[in-house]
């Protein structure tokens, strides 16, 4: 197998693999492992009762999830901007004219800090 590339395991051995190979990359560094708990098991029970166990039995600190990527950047972003976090800034999207989303698809965001709404757009508000 290339180490250069990813490859497809050869008969669906995906699990086989990180079977045989892992524990050598754990036992030697924990932190070569990471783990990314996303969507939608972000939004999901299951997750609650196993996400703990295996990344104790791992031994990383690496821990990401859909936030890493999607409200701690926003949320930074406050900070810097405004001197808090405590506070959410949301775009008043009603009386915007033009709005450019950049890496994002509010449609399908299951509402993270902005999500649309599956109707047609609210009339205008008055000031």
């Amino acid at each position: 197998m290339s180490t250069d590339h990813c490859v497809r395991p050869p008969g669906g051995r995906a699990f086989d693999l990180i079977d045989a190979r892992l524990p050598e990359f754990v036992a030697r560094d924990p932190g070569t492992c990471a783990v990314f708990h996303g969507n939608p098991a972000a939004h999901h029970l299951d997750s609650t009762f196993y996400l703990g166990e295996l990344v104790a039995a791992l031994g990383t600190r690496n821990v990401f999830s859909p936030a890493s990527v999607d409200t701690w950047p926003k949320n930074l972003a406050h900070i810097l901007l405004y001197g808090t976090g405590i506070g959410l800034s949301l775009p008043d999207v009603d009386r915007t004219d033009y709005l450019l989303i950049l890496g994002s698809n509010p449609l399908v965001s299951n509402g993270s800090t902005v999500t649309a709404p599956r109707h047609a757009p609210t009339p205008a508000r008055t000031a």
